[in-house]
Formats: structure tokens, C-alpha cells, sequence
């Protein structure tokens, strides 16, 4: 039995440095304090450590870290060793019991208060001045969260939406409340403050105490009609952007319906009812005495899309199957999913099923990111981890030739799963990361494609892994990501491996070779570089390739496209290709000379045509994605961009730069993010009204990020 002796540092204590703590909670064995001093927050948890687990401000046995931070750590490092010291000489039984003493007191009631689902008082009639020019427009709730239409004397406007949260508020917040912005207010100037200050005033009317105000949020938010809901239905989602295909699947799963037992089951898609593949569905299900009714549905993006914030917005096809149970009931109406992915998925690479069409809503595990489970990405200088290392915060290295199965199960991405099944930002992402921006890696949309048993058989292990937040992994990795080479033919402005970059780093034959004997596993392999066509090596692996010897593996290719020659492209007719992503930066000739610097935009062009010709004719397989990072010198041809893109039938992604190179980055200027800012919203809506969903969710993902640094007034690069 441990004990407590010290005093637990409380709410609205005050630790060195001049930072309060805000909010304090014990989970999962750790104890986590979050710090607010001015508009900047940060997370600091302690644990007791493991065997040769430290951290930026290790004691012994006691391990810490930080997380959810809006400053350089050097910032805050007197707080955290003013937490340190309170746990005086004793300090592993000290912070056990002190994480024993907080696990076990009854969680606190939150005092009822006069708010309801209707949101009543002042704070929520219509032309309710607010500070900063600004006035309420309209008040609903929604979700878990009150949002808030509000308007501006300018003729802006915008939705600012109050949640509870435990985590940092964020420089829109205040103690326990985050608030966010649904799009941009304005091009006046000041405009971030002058919402800031509406905020605060809409807070200051609804209640004067913090704990006031996320008490009314909790009782304005509470619905009743949500409770159990998910243990009572069995959901199965079908989510496709191709029309096609998630008729052809919702058929397969009205097939597998008995006439009679399924009666109440729903259909929700996001087709029009007129649509002639819905009326199919419909009358298939007639047939089966199966209810059919046809709804529109929103696809959640975190912060930036979220369920009911943009109405009439058309998402991706989304095909939704329930199935009502008796609560007591819904493990046996989930069924033996395992076997369902057996029955569906082995010996047919054609198929593929996402998680949320295989577990029940309630199953699916609401980590963050699912990354860190079924993925491993080694960057060209031999950085490693789920993902990108410029998006991880957490930087491990691994030897140039070392196969990935040497650190799959190693101490870093045992840190990466630990961190995503912790609640906050996960300590081991950068806050800018744009993936859990976007919301495009969440379990729910893990893809599952089929193919031979032993691939099939190793993504159940790793499903199954997922879902208990495992560390360890029985599985291999679903998804691979190399380098070939850090040598690049280009010196794009924004990036230095056309200067640094060299081919005698370049993989040999050895390494391509032993990869072969993990690829019987893998789903997808990610290639990128420097230039990864530039290693004669990789294009005589890539050339090998054949679809027919590993029926489930699928090849993503990053490039410059100045390789994708017509000769080449012949030579990878049996290549089994996912997506290609192109890294175009620019829609003009004279933009594509000033930001790639290269070969000239007409041999470029002819590549494009040769792609997509090869398309056509079906001797090149996949999806084309152009790419375009935002600098300062591109990105007045944001929207022109994607006007190219969906001319020559591509995908497209925007990423924001990562250095100032040739002073590039956008992410120095206020003006340029404005500006960028702006057009990224622009086109994240046309693509919403395309229904290409997951495009739109990468653009405004952007798009967020550079409103957050706007409004904490950041002005460097990621």
C-alpha cells in the first residue's frame, strides 16, 4: 500500500516560471498536470519508470515528459523540475501514491446549471454585442460542443464552437474550455485578436467561474438519447470515394441478410435518392424485407470538419449498416469478425474492407492516429518511426541497411503506441503534425485489403493489437515506407537534397532482396527519397515487381516524375502501383522553373500526358496525386493547382513547408499565411462540393494549422 506524505501540486497552484496549473489527472498509471501561462500551455505527466526509461527531466525511477505544447521546452523546464521537487527524497512511492490517492477519489460532479439543449439566456440571443465588433449570429449545440455564429461590422463571419477540455486551451481558451474557429474571420487587420476578445466576452456572459462556464457546457451538451447507443446497434460503415464500388459492396452486405431478421437495418448514404445504383440498393433490400432509408451524412474531420459545422456539404460516399440489438447482446452481434475478414478477404486482392466496416462502433479504438500499429517509415537519412520524422517528436535513428523488423518492436514505437493511447496530443507528435489535424489516420479508415492467407491472418494480429493499445506487437508492419536514395536531379527552393543528397547512399541490391522476404506481409509499400527513380538499384527492384507473385502488395511511389519516361512506364506494366504522387509544386511554366528548377515544364508535360495515357489504356495501375508544397513563391496557384489536377483526372495533396530554404516558407510571413490560408479553404470547399472528401480534409487540415500559428502569433518554420 503506498502513501502520500507531500502535498499533490492542485489547480491553480503557481510553479516557477510563472505558470499555474489548470487542470490535474491521473490515467493509466500516470499523473499529468496542464500549465497555462498567458495564451501558452503545456502538458507535463510523471510515471514510474521503467528499466531504462528516462525523459527530458528523468529522476531516478521516476520517468517525465511533456506534450501538447505551444513553447520551446526551455520555456517550461523550471515548472517541471518544480514538480519533480515536490515529490521529495522518496519520490517513486511518493508519485505512486499520489497517482493511487487520484485513480481512487470519486470523479467530481459537475453542478447542474440553467443551460439546456436549447442553449437559453442572453449569452444565446440572436445580436448579442460581443467584444471586438463581433455579435452573435446563432447558437445551437451540436455534438459534445456549443457553437456560436457570429458576425462582424466588417461582414465577416465565422463559428466559434466551446468544448470542455482537459487539455491546454489553446490561445482562444480559458481553464478547462478549448475554443475553436470553424474558418477564417476576416482580412482586417487584428482580426485574430478582435475574435479572441469575442470569445472571452461570450465566456464572460455565459458564467463568471471556469467551473461554471464548463459545467454549462456539460448540461448543454449532455444527450440523453446518446446513452448506450453504440452497444446497442451493430454499425458497419462502408465508406468509398467511388460510387461503384460502395454499391457493389452495400449489395454484398444486403446478400448476406436474412429476410426478416435485419427488418429495422438502415442504409445511410450520402447519394442522392434519385441516383440509380440507390434504387437498386433499395429494391434489393425490399426484396429481403429490409428497411432502406436514404440520409446525408457528414464525414468528421478533427477540428476542421466536424459532424453538423458545415451543413450541406457533401461528403464521400458513405454506406451505413445497423443493426438493432438487445445491449446485453451486441458482442454476439458483432460475431466473429476475425472469421468475416477470413471469409472476405483471403485469396481475393480485389476486395478490401476498413475497420469500420468490420467492428462494431463500439470496438473501434478511438486512438488518434493508428499509424504507430501498422506502419514503419524510415526517412533517407535513417530517422525511423510511424510516420514523416519532420512530424514526430521523437527522433530515433536506424542503421542505413537494417531491415525494418530490427526496431518495429523497439523502444521508440513501443513510445509512439504508449503516447496514443494517453489522452492529450501524443507526446511524441509534433503539434503541427497534419494528420491528426486532418483526422485521415484514425483506426476507423484503416484499410484492410485482401490477398494469401498469411497476409490476411497477420492483419487480423494487428487489428487485434490495435484495439488493446498494445506496445509490443505480435504482427509485422501493414505498411512500409524507404528511402532509395537521398540523391535528387532536382534543387527544388524549399528542399536541400538536390545539394546534399548523394546516390552513394543509395540501398543496394542485398538490402531489396532481403525485403522480399517481408513483403509477404506488407499491403503497402511506400517508396520515396531524395529521388527514388534516380537509384538504378530501386528501378531494377521496381521492375521486378509483378502483382501476380505478391497479389496483395501495393506500391505508393513519390517522385518528381522526371524518370516517368514512356519507356519507363512500359517496363512497369506488371508494377503493382496504389498511388503515385507526383511533386509538381506549380500549375505554370514559369512558376514550375522558379520553385523545382529542373527539367523544363514541357518535359514534364509530356510525362503527365504519358501517365495518364498509360491510365487509359490500363497498363498503369493506381491513383495519380499531385503534390504541391505551399511557399511564398507557389502559392498564388493554390486554386490553379488543383484546376490542373482535376483536368488530368489526379488527386490532390498540399503540404506546408517544413524549412525556410531560399527564405520559402510561408510560415514566416502573416501576409503569406493569410493569403495561403484563404486559398486553402477555398479549395478544400470545392473539393467538399466534388465530394472528394479525403482531398478536402488534407487542404483544410492546412489550412488550420496555419489559423492556430496566426493566432498564437508564431511566425517561424515547423
Amino acid at each position: 500500500m503506498t502513501h502520500v506524505d507531500a502535498r499533490l501540486p492542485a489547480i491553480g497552484d503557481e510553479l516557477a516560471g510563472r505558470w499555474r496549473i489548470v487542470a490535474v489527472d491521473a490515467r493509466h498509471g500516470r499523473l499529468r498536470w496542464t500549465l497555462q501561462r498567458g495564451d501558452d500551455a503545456v502538458v507535463i505527466g510523471l510515471a514510474v519508470a521503467e528499466e531504462g526509461e528516462g525523459g527530458a527531466w528523468a529522476r531516478p525511477g521516476v520517468r517525465a515528459w511533456y506534450e501538447r505544447n505551444s513553447v520551446e521546452a526551455v520555456h517550461f523546464d523550471a515548472a517541471a523540475n518544480h514538480l519533480l521537487e515536490s515529490l521529495g527524497n522518496d519520490g517513486v512511492l511518493q508519485l505512486q501514491g499520489w497517482i493511487d490517492a487520484r485513480q481512487a477519489a470519486p470523479p467530481r460532479q459537475a453542478p447542474e446549471t440553467h443551460v439546456s439543449r436549447t442553449v437559453p439566456g442572453d449569452f444565446a440571443q440572436p445580436d448579442t454585442p460581443l467584444a471586438g465588433g463581433w455579435r452573435v449570429a446563432a447558437t445551437a449545440i451540436r455534438g459534445q460542443s456549443i457553437h456560436v455564429d457570429v458576425t462582424s461590422e466588417d461582414g465577416s463571419t465565422t463559428t466559434l464552437r466551446f468544448a470542455c477540455s482537459d487539455g491546454p486551451a489553446g490561445p482562444f481558451g480559458r481553464h478547462g474550455i478549448s475554443v475553436t474557429h470553424s474558418s477564417r474571420a476576416g482580412n482586417t487587420s487584428g482580426w485574430a485578436e478582435r475574435l479572441h476578445a469575442a470569445a472571452n466576452a461570450w465566456l464572460d456572459r455565459l458564467d463568471e467561474t471556469p467551473a461554471g462556464v464548463r459545467a454549462a457546457i456539460r448540461a448543454a451538451t449532455r444527450s440523453p438519447t446518446a446513452t448506450g447507443l453504440a452497444s446497442a446497434h451493430r454499425r458497419v460503415v462502408v465508406r468509398e470515394s467511388d460510387a461503384d464500388r460502395a454499391a457493389s459492396r452495400a449489395g454484398r452486405l444486403l446478400d448476406a441478410m436474412s429476410a426478416g431478421v435485419n427488418d429495422a437495418t438502415t442504409l445511410v448514404t450520402d447519394l442522392e435518392p434519385s441516383d440509380g445504383r440507390i434504387q437498386t440498393l433499395v429494391d434489393k433490400a425490399r426484396d429481403r424485407g429490409i428497411k432502406l432509408v436514404v440520409d446525408r451524412r457528414q464525414v468528421g474531420q478533427q477540428r476542421a470538419i466536424r459532424t453538423g459545422e458545415r451543413p450541406n456539404i457533401p461528403s464521400e460516399l458513405e454506406l451505413v449498416v445497423e443493426s438493432p440489438t438487445s445491449p446485453s447482446s451486441s458482442s454476439e452481434a458483432t460475431g466473429d469478425w476475425q472469421q468475416r475478414v477470413r471469409d472476405e478477404l483471403i485469396g481475393h486482392p480485389d476486395r478490401s474492407l476498413v475497420l469500420a466496416e468490420i467492428l462494431s462502433a463500439d470496438e473501434v479504438p478511438m486512438w488518434p492516429c493508428a499509424l504507430p500499429w501498422v506502419r514503419f517509415e524510415v526517412s533517407p537519412n535513417g530517422w525511423f518511426g510511424p510516420c514523416c520524422r519532420d512530424y514526430q517528436a521523437l527522433h530515433t535513428r536506424l542503421p542505413r541497411t537494417a531491415l525494418p523488423d530490427v526496431a518495429w518492436n523497439g523502444p521508440a514505437m513501443q513510445a509512439f503506441r504508449r503516447a496514443m493511447t494517453t489522452a492529450g496530443h501524443p507526446s511524441t507528435c509534433q503539434a503541427s503534425c497534419p494528420f491528426l489535424h486532418a483526422g485521415n489516420q484514425k483506426p476507423a479508415d484503416v484499410r484492410v485489403p485482401g490477398g494469401p492467407a498469411a497476409a490476411v491472418e497477420n492483419a487480423i494480429v494487428a487489428i487485434e493489437d490495435m484495439i488493446s493499445g498494445a506496445e509490443v506487437m505480435r504482427a509485422d508492419p501493414m505498411q512500409l515506407c524507404l528511402a532509395a536514395t537521398t540523391f535528387c536531379n532536382y534543387d527544388c527552393l524549399m528542399c536541400d537534397y538536390g545539394e546534399t543528397g548523394t546516390l552513394d547512399d543509395e540501398l543496394p541490391s542485398a538490402f531489396w532482396e532481403s525485403l522480399r522476404g517481408l513483403l509477404g506481409s506488407v499491403f503497402f509499400l511506400e517508396v520515396n527519397g531524395g529521388e527514388p527513380l534516380a537509384s538504378p538499384v530501386f528501378r531494377d527492384f521496381l521492375g521486378t515487381l509483378d502483382a501476380r507473385e505478391l497479389p496483395q502488395l501495393r506500391i505508393l511511389l513519390i517522385t518528381n516524375g522526371s524518370y516517368l519516361t514512356p519507356k519507363q512506364l512500359r517496363r512497369y506494366a506488371n508494377v503493382p502501383f496504389e498511388n503515385i504522387t507526383l511533386s509538381l509544386n506549380a500549375a505554370s511554366e514559369d512558376c514550375y522553373a522558379l520553385v523545382n528548377r529542373g527539367l523544363p515544364w514541357s518535359r514534364i508535360r509530356q510525362h503527365l500526358d504519358a501517365i495518364a495515357a498509360t491510365r487509359r489504356a490500363g497498363t498503369l495501375h493506381g491513383r495519380v496525386q499531385y503534390s504541391m508544397v505551399v511557399l511564398k513563391q507557389n502559392r498564388h496557384e493554390i486554386e490553379a493547382f488543383a484546376d490542373l489536377a482535376r483536368a488530368d483526372g489526379a488527386a490532390v495533396r498540399y503540404q506546408l513547408p517544413l524549412k525556410d530554404r531560399n527564405d520559402s516558407s510561408i510560415m514566416t510571413d502573416e501576409t503569406a499565411m493569410l493569403d495561403a490560408m484563404a486559398r486553402l479553404e477555398r479549395v478544400g470547399k470545392s473539393l467538399l462540393d466534388a465530394g472528394r472528401v479525403r482531398e478536402a480534409r488534407g487542404a483544410i487540415g492546412s489550412a488550420q494549422v496555419l489559423f492556430e500559428r496566426i493566432a498564437a502569433g508564431i511566425t517561424r518554420p515547423l
